[in-house]
């Protein structure tokens, strides 16, 4: 049931793409014509891209970049490679030359600024996105001018590379000059504190003191050295925070948040735990625990954690303060300083922590001799003094190294080259796309106009389900007509009647074709049912003109000569015969002349005018009526009329007796005849097997449906392409009031798929397959 539905759908969309044929042009033509226009005159648009990747080098001194999570920092990249900031940037590292190119107005405004319009130009031009799971961030810059892209596109990583090598190094040239000022103090103190306890030892004659104080003294000194150490990094890292607030305050002053504004309870809770923990951390390494320690390395994660809390608090503070106005780089700057100002104020809690302890420690050594006490106080003094201008001398080199280092955090993976061809417009996919919008568009609406216009049946089982006649043959379309030139006796006028001449004896030129055998079949299934034996007079009709009647009428009567029975088209389309071009030959003498004798018609009917086929009744003082004659034909002289009207055609067993010259009076039809008709029908059966008339459309005209009442049997044509429900039902009701015997229907124009199409062309090949053997 599936295959059968789909073969319908396929069916039915075939029908309704060549109905409404002129529809989906005209679909096309509105929706792909304005495409191809906007393809030809849009300006087009070239990109040139560059990529460049952000290392993660390590230096020996910590800048103020701290550990904020990637999305953060892939977000502040991204904005910096967009703000105004950057472009302006990038247009004063632009040489001359390339500035000349960009596209300034031709009459520039009074006041015009080329400097603001290169950097709002090429603001407008950059984009910029992260590869994914990757530090490459690929920049891209789209111009009319190809060259001029790609030059804004190196300038662009060039700019960047330098800018943060500069941002990176302002930071580190202050902390060294901070560890500098503090070695010269500290070298002072180490050697007054030396001297001072030399004297002491020479004056006193003292030299040591017991264990226990030797322990206090060595804690108290540990405290004091780290006490100070978190003190020198305190005012280092407030060094580069004094830094970044310059650079925020060059370009937007009186945006730096503290972190001390965050005043909702949960920050000031987790304030108050990271000093708790710090002094717990410190009471622990004063005592000489390791860092690997269980108890220490548990307080550290909590620290961080705690770290990690107050740098979110941090950061809502940032996006609000800079929510009007989001430029990349100074809201790296605004996250840089939270974050700074949490390590601030962490060092600030361990110097609270060891303050406290080196109070209570002092406290002990208070308990001292004074000369044990004095001697504690100047070895304590000597070693917190050393042991810091260690410290500071290992800083200051670390320091110098990293701000001598040339190795940068950036670099560029691609440069940008010169486009070869523009990004923009899309021709090929706009015109592709707008093939496929007018196809769905107008195949949409041919739908929809076929389906309120009328319901076709969908299938062949629906057409005998409408109708009650069967199916005999479904004739495929003719797809393509046979090359070459016919060999015509006649003139032909225009190309139009030599395809419609191929059509008529498409059978006999193209005998291997899935046409000519659904023809065949036509004839077999025909035979079956008795036509040439019990059916020898046929009267081929359909509902309207252009069903492919003629064709099938013809092609049928070549198939049945074929096969060795004698044949005769009769054309009683009189009107617009087609059958004497179809089978080359002249038009006239034909049937109007047979009918109309050699008496002259008016419009008052049949029983006006001479007509030599009567016999006179000698004892009647008054010819009977016209039906009463007829009776009686004279048999000698419509037998002459026909041999000078029937005419033989160039196949074997077919004949035609063709329309006729046309009638003066349009108002006469074939109906006028009925009775002559019926007596020339009568008289014709006796020569030939088979008959077949090529009747009017039995909507257009009433002749079909009279003249089938005269017949053996009626052949019904429909056009599969075009079939309507309601005039299928008018035409056959027409038939049944006019007693016709309908045979069946022959489906015209039908679309084989499936199992049908595969039937036709395994015939095709069967067939010729046979002939070249019997040719052999």
């Amino acid at each position: 049931m599936q295959h059968s539905d789909s073969e319908q759908i396929l069916s039915r969309l075939g029908r309704i793409i060549r109905r409404r044929k002129l529809l989906m042009i005209l679909s096309f033509v509105i929706i792909v014509g304005p495409i191809g226009i906007y393809n030809e005159i849009t300006t087009p648009i070239y990109q040139a891209s560059t990529t460049v990747v952000f290392d993660e080098v390590s230096a020996p001194v910590q800048s103020f970049e701290f550990d904020f999570s990637r999305e953060i920092v892939t977000a502040n990249r991204l904005e910096e490679f967009t703000s105004f900031s950057f472009a302006k940037d990038i247009a004063d590292a632009l040489d001359v030359e390339t500035l000349q190119r960009f596209p300034y107005p031709e009459e520039a405004p009074e006041g015009f600024d080329p400097l603001g319009f290169v950097v709002t130009t090429v603001q407008e031009s950059i984009t910029a996105y992260s590869v994914r799971a990757s530090n490459v961030v690929r920049i891209n810059v789209q111009m009319q001018d190809p060259e001029l892209c790609a030059a804004i596109a190196n300038t662009a990583a060039q700019v960047f590379q330098e800018r943060s090598y500069r941002i990176k190094h302002e930071g580190t040239s202050g902390v060294r000059r901070f560890i500098e000022s503090q070695l010269e103090i500290f070298s002072g103190k180490l050697k007054g504190s030396e001297q001072a306890l030399k004297n002491y030892k020479q004056a006193h004659g003292v030299v040591s003191f017991e264990n226990e104080a030797q322990e206090v003294l060595r804690r108290a000194t540990e405290a004091e050295v780290l006490y100070n150490q978190a003190a020198t990094n305190r005012h280092s890292v407030e060094e580069r925070l004094r830094s970044v607030e310059t650079e925020i305050t060059k370009q937007k002053a009186g945006l730096v948040p503290a972190i001390t504004e965050v005043s909702n309870p949960w920050a000031q809770t987790l304030m108050t735990r990271l000093g708790d923990l710090q002094t717990r951390y410190m009471d622990l390494k004063v005592e000489n625990y390791p860092p690997t320690h269980p108890k220490m390395v548990a307080i550290q994660d909590e620290i961080d954690r705690t770290k990690k809390d107050l740098k979110a608090e941090a950061n809502k503070l940032v996006e609000a303060r800079n929510v009007a106005d989001p430029i990349g780089q100074i809201e790296k700057y605004f996250k840089d300083a939270a974050g700074m100002q949490i390590e601030i104020e962490s060092l600030k809690a361990q110097e609270s922590a060891l303050k406290k302890v080196i109070n209570e420690y002092d406290r002990v050594l208070g308990d001292l001799p004074d000369k044990e006490l004095n001697l504690a106080q100047l070895e304590r003094d000597r070693n917190v003094s050393q042991k810091i201008y260690t410290n500071l001398l290992e800083k200051l080199e670390e320091t110098k190294i990293t701000e001598a280092e040339k190795i940068p955090s950036i670099r560029i993976l691609d440069e940008a080259r010169v486009p070869e061809g523009p990004i923009l417009p899309r021709k090929a996919f706009n015109l592709a796309l707008g093939v496929l919008i007018s196809l769905v568009v107008g195949l949409g609406a041919a739908w929809i106009l076929d389906s309120l216009t009328g319901a076709s049946p969908g299938s062949v089982r629906d057409l005998e389900n409408l109708t009650g006649w069967s199916v005999l043959a479904s004739v495929p379309r003719i797809e393509k007509l046979p090359r070459g030139q016919l060999k015509l006796e006649n003139e032909v006028r225009s190309r139009a009647q030599i395809r419609r001449i191929k059509r008529h004896v498409f059978s006999q030129i193209e005998p291997y074709s899935g046409v000519a055998e659904a023809y065949r079949m036509l004839r077999t299934n025909l035979q079956f049912m008795g036509v040439g034996e019990r059916y020898r007079t046929i009267l081929v009709t359909s509902i309207a003109a252009s069903e492919g009647k003629s064709t099938t009428l013809s092609n049928l009567a070549i198939t049945l000569a074929k096969q060795g029975q004698k044949v005769l088209v009769l054309d009683s389309e009189v009107r617009r015969p087609v059958q004497h071009t179809a089978f080359d030959v002249r038009r006239g003498p034909g049937l109007s002349e047979v009918l109309l004798s050699d008496g002259q018609i008016s419009g008052a009917g049949e029983d006006e005018g001479h007509d030599e086929w009567i016999i006179k009744d000698k004892k009647a003082k008054k010819p009977s009526s016209a039906i009463d004659r007829l009776r009686e034909p004279n048999t000698k002289h419509l037998e002459e009329l026909l041999q000078d009207s029937i005419k033989p055609v160039r196949i074997k067993n077919l004949s035609i007796l063709p329309s006729g010259d046309a009638w003066n009076n349009p108002s006469i039809t074939i109906s006028n005849f009925a009775q002559r008709v019926k007596v020339i029908l009568q008289h014709l059966k006796q020569k030939y097997d088979v008959i077949l008339i090529d009747a009017p459309p039995i909507m257009l005209v009433h002749d079909a449906a009279i003249v089938s009442a005269l017949v053996d049997c009626v052949l019904f044509v429909v056009n599969s392409a075009r079939i309507d429900e309601e005039s299928l039902l008018k035409a056959k009701q027409l038939l049944v009031n006019g007693n016709a015997n309908v045979l069946g229907i022959v489906l015209n124009h039908f679309e084989p798929v499936g199992v049908y199409g595969s039937y036709y062309s395994y015939y095709r090949e069967l067939d010729r397959t046979e002939a070249e053997t019997a040719q052999a």
